[in-house]
């Protein structure tokens, strides 16, 4: 772990690549970062999986570069990894099978959204009754420390969201229905 100089969550650990083995078997790729990369096979057309050293795991787009790849499998080359979310692949709903999942998943989300709306707002209710009758000064501190904190914490998410759907920043946000399906 000492030569993994990039840190555990930079650095692939394993992936999902062929030709295909018989399990009992695996076999490397082999690899060095001065000869040409390698020529790897996927086993899916649409995804590649893999893991970092960290244990998280990953999928890309089977285009995904060799620029990329090198920055993902060397430990030690001081190279921050790229933004791999626009690498991300896409799972469209295809079959009959799927569409039906997509559409019971989407449902149960609408309930959960409506459960965490509820939930947002009478939590947003109880720290404006707790900030206007408070008399302690430690506790108005406290109170003043978690607000911040819960600011802290939505405003990168916000951000994510709305760049995910493309709202900027001072736009109003639409409602669902006002926004064209993709």
């Amino acid at each position: 772990f000492a030569h993994i100089t990039d840190g555990l969550s930079n650095v692939l650990g394993v992936a999902e690549v062929g030709p295909a083995v018989p399990w009992t078997k695996p076999a490397d790729v082999p690899y060095h970062p001065g000869l040409p990369f390698p020529k790897v096979v996927w086993p899916y057309a649409n995804v590649i999986s893999f893991a970092m050293l960290d244990g998280t795991t990953r999928t890309l787009k089977p285009d995904t570069g060799e620029a990329t790849w090198r920055l993902l499998i060397e430990r030690d080359d001081g190279q921050n990894i790229p933004d791999l979310a626009p690498l991300k692949p896409v799972f469209v709903a295809e079959s009959a099978e799927e569409k039906a999942v997509l559409a019971r998943t989407l449902d149960a989300n609408a309930s959960l959204l409506a459960d965490l709306d509820d939930a947002y707002k009478a939590h947003l209710a109880l720290l404006k009754v707790k900030n206007s009758y408070t008399t302690d000064v430690d506790k108005a501190r406290n109170l003043h420390d978690e607000l911040k904190r819960l600011i802290a914490m939505y405003t990168p998410r916000i951000k994510k969201e709305r760049d995910e759907l493309g709202i900027p920043k001072n736009a109003k946000i639409p409602e669902p229905k006002e926004l064209p399906k993709p």
